[in-house]
Formats: C-alpha cells, structure tokens, sequence
C-alpha cells in the first residue's frame, strides 16, 4: 500500500511540474521595437504629397477629375497603411480603423468642401504628418518636463509640434493661395492658429484618436482663422 501510496505522489508531483512548466498561451507579446518607427514614417509620407501636388498643373477651383486624383491617392495610401497593419498596430489597439481613415477622411474631404482653397487641405495634411510626428520624437529625445494638464505628453513634443509644422505649413499656405492677393502675414496667421490648436488637441488626454483630434482642429484653425481672424485683422 505505501507502494502505491508514493507511485501516485510522484506521478502528482511530476504532472504539477509539467502544468508550472508550461507557457500561458494569453501571455503578452512584448512589442516590436521597430514598429513605431513604421508607424511614424508611413505616418508623415503623404505630408511629402502637397509639396509634390502643387507643382502640377491644376485649375482653381480644383475640378472634379483632380479631386477624384487625389482621393485615388489618399484610398492607396489608406489601404497600404491597412495591409501594413501588422508591422505598425500597437499592441491592444483597438480604434486602429478609426484612427486610420479619419487621417485621409479630414483632408479629403477638405478638398470636396473648399475646392477653392486647397491651402487648406495641404495646412491640414501637413500638421497632421509633421507636427504629430516631431511631436513624437521631441518627446521621446527632450521630453524630462511633462505638461501640467497630461503627464504623459512633454513640452518638449508640444514646442516640437509647433517649431516643426508652423513654419512648413505657412510656406504651403503662401504658395498655393492666390499669390498676391493673400499676403505672408495672412498666411502666418491661418498656418500658426492651425498649427497650435492642433498641438493643444495632441496634447490632451483623452481617449479620442489622435488623428481624428488633430485633423479636426487644424481643419477649424485654418478655416476659422481665413473667415474669422483675416477679416477682422484687415
């Protein structure tokens, strides 16, 4: 009897081993280092798109056949970042889709709405590939002192943010609008107050997407800014 008494505690035993010894399958795959690195370059790749755009041809207002153009371009890009999913997902990421179309979704539809002013659309695009982008990598290099409403953004990536996108999409705004007639100074004005509303929306801690929240209100701070903030200034 003991015999058997002991055969079984060893086999109990060796089985309690295996069990410990085994992995858990629902164990967290740690994240891909490079995967952010991806994300971020396919992120300001068609911040690169305006600067390339406006040197062709192109009527004023755009035309029907030159917003389909660009709304090609914007589905191709969308769709590769999609395919690409795998490589720049974030771990537990679960508005990847939302914050995937609501990049091209704001700057398109820009385009639809104000054929007229396509400066708006490449302030937008711009903001949104360059600021949120440096913002990033100025937070990560310089970002020790945290901003006092969100301690996980720096004032580091919120002054990258500015530096970076303002001066880029003041350019853009001055050489895509009607030359004269709008001047640097009005193009300074609609291009900043876009820039550091969307640098504000970067900042805040909440769960709405990145994109969505950035695109929007450098949508406003342009538009605003031409029909409300120009006119005003003289």
């Amino acid at each position: 009897m003991s015999s058997s008494s002991e055969i079984g505690t060893t086999v109990t035993q060796l089985k309690d081993k295996a069990i410990n010894e085994v992995e858990p399958t629902d164990k967290i795959v740690p994240e891909r280092q490079n995967s952010e690195f991806w994300r971020k370059s396919l992120h300001m790749l068609p911040g690169l798109l305006p600067f390339w755009l406006t040197t062709l041809p192109h009527e004023d207002p755009l035309q029907r056949h030159s917003l389909v153009f660009v709304t090609v371009i914007a589905v191709v890009l969308t769709l590769l970042f999609i395919v690409l999913q795998r490589v720049v997902r974030r771990n537990n990421e679960s508005d990847f889709l939302l914050t995937t179309l609501s990049y091209p979704i704001i700057v398109v539809g820009s385009l639809w709405l104000f054929p007229g002013k396509i400066e708006f659309a490449c302030v937008i695009v711009v903001i949104l590939a360059f600021g949120d982008g440096s913002a990033f990598i100025g937070g990560k290099r310089w970002g020790r002192k945290k901003l006092p409403w969100n301690p996980d953004k720096s004032w580091a990536g919120f002054f990258s943010f500015i530096v970076v996108a303002a001066p880029m999409a003041t350019y853009l705004f001055y050489q895509v609008a009607d030359n004269p007639s709008v001047s640097l100074s009005n193009s300074l004005i609609c291009a900043v107050t876009a820039t550091v509303l969307a640098a504000i929306a970067e900042s805040i801690d909440t769960k709405l997407t990145d994109n969505l929240r950035v695109g929007l209100a450098a949508a406003l701070g342009v538009i605003g800014s031409w029909f409300l903030l120009v006119p005003m200034l003289g």
